[in-house]
């Protein structure tokens, strides 16, 4: 690499530097204190390209692929019915639906380690749970969990830019219930807070349009 392909790179590297949202706090920090370790992994990672699987993200015809978003790990157990609450002081909340109230308020969440989450933008019309489940791999592969939800929620807790969408737009979570039975959680900004919802997966009325959002486990 002459010294014009260097400053070309590392321009290159600048501009595209969102690409390294997905690192955890920790891989982050081992990189800024072991920088030549990382670069000498990516040199070697450049080098073996060819036998590197880039296309294992495939393309869709009811879902585009936006990223990841890294959650961070809980140390402590997540009670449901002491986060979703409207007088929460992180989270603005609009209200519940009834059926998130009676299927997840008696949730509690244990060992929920750091992840990372990814999430796609619905590109087709009148689209049911089970077809963007089945696009996204079945059903052990979608669940997420409450604790991840929350902890998107209150990163936008007044409705600010994030990943989650804010213009009135549904971000869709399926969420195993207090019995183990999942679930079509959706999360929606109005004007003074966060509506969440919840509904059947199966359900003949749930359905979603183009530019909704959808979170699933990164498997």
């Amino acid at each position: 690499m002459n010294e014009q392909q260097k400053l070309k790179f590392l321009g290159s590297v600048v501009e595209n530097g969102d690409g390294f949202k997905v690192l955890s706090d920790s891989d982050t920090d081992w990189v800024i204190h072991n920088t030549k370790d990382a670069i000498a992994i990516c040199v070697e990672a450049i080098k073996n390209r060819s036998s590197i699987n880039t296309t294992e993200i495939k393309e869709s015809e009811i879902l585009q692929y936006l990223g990841l978003v890294n959650i961070p790990a809980f140390k402590e157990k997540f009670i449901a019915c002491d986060n979703f609450i409207k007088t929460n002081k992180k989270i603005a909340f609009h209200g519940f639906g009834s059926n998130f109230e009676n299927w997840f308020l008696g949730k509690v969440e244990d060992h929920v380690n750091e992840t990372n989450i990814r999430y796609d933008k619905i590109t087709k019309n009148l689209l049911k749970n089970n077809s963007i489940i089945a696009e996204l791999g079945g059903k052990k592969k979608v669940p997420t969990t409450l604790a991840e939800l929350y902890s998107l929620l209150v990163k936008q807790g007044n409705g600010k830019k994030g990943v989650l969408l804010d213009d009135g737009s549904f971000n869709i979570f399926y969420i195993l219930d207090t019995n183990g039975i999942l679930r079509t959680v959706s999360v929606r900004w109005y004007d003074n807070g966060w509506s969440v919802r919840a509904d059947q997966v199966e359900t003949h009325n749930a359905v979603w349009n183009v530019g909704h959002q959808v979170f699933s486990q990164n498997i």
